[in-house]
């Protein structure tokens, strides 16, 4: 159960981090309008499902022998 959390933790905060750098207009929008919006939501779902691809292949590379 912990190890689960710990890698939980780390794709949040990996996730929050790309957000930031890479797409921080998708934070500035959700911010000021206190909405996500049907093209922004659009736009979080292809950031978040690149992100998670890259992220699991990174994550499998680590552990190949």
């Amino acid at each position: 159960m912990a190890e689960t959390r710990r890698k939980l933790h780390r794709l949040e905060a990996e996730m929050l981090k790309h957000l930031r750098h890479e797409f921080p207009e998708i934070l500035d929008e959700m911010r000021a309008t206190g909405e996500l919006s049907g093209e922004l939501s659009k736009k979080l779902l292809e950031v978040l499902t690149n992100f998670k691809a890259q992220f699991v292949k990174r994550a499998q590379e680590a552990i190949k022998p």
